[in-house]
């Protein structure tokens, strides 16, 4: 808690992946890592808007057929991430959606995330 309406947030987390094309398989792991502000709506801090920003680390692990022959490849990068979020909150029950995007070179990667919590100690009331 920040101040009057503000929070400081955290995410550390896990995301995977898979895509299958006719000749080709994708596994995708993320691992995002970010920080920032919760802004709350009103008082006693139902409604809320959410801002983070930092990396995402990910690997992509590619699997193709080659001559009769499977091949794996593996790819690591980390990118810039951030995600704009809304919420509520309704006794010690949290409900938060994010739009995440994460900024790789060349193009964007979107995702939505959907949170549902517990809150075992609440210093906003």
């Amino acid at each position: 808690f920040v101040g009057e309406g503000l929070s400081l947030t955290a995410t550390v987390g896990g995301a995977k992946y898979q895509l299958r094309t006719d000749f080709d398989d994708y596994s995708e792991l993320a691992f995002p890592l970010q920080a920032g502000l919760k802004i709350y709506l009103n008082q006693p801090n139902e409604f809320y808007l959410t801002l983070e920003g930092g990396i995402h680390i990910t690997a992509i692990k590619h699997w193709y057929d080659y001559n009769g022959e499977s091949i794996a490849t593996t790819t690591s990068y980390t990118d810039v991430s951030y995600a704009p979020g809304l919420g509520c909150m309704f006794d010690k029950v949290d409900f938060g959606l994010r739009y995440q995007i994460i900024s790789l070179s060349g193009y964007d990667s979107h995702y939505l995330g959907l949170r549902i919590a517990y809150v075992f100690v609440n210093n906003q009331q």
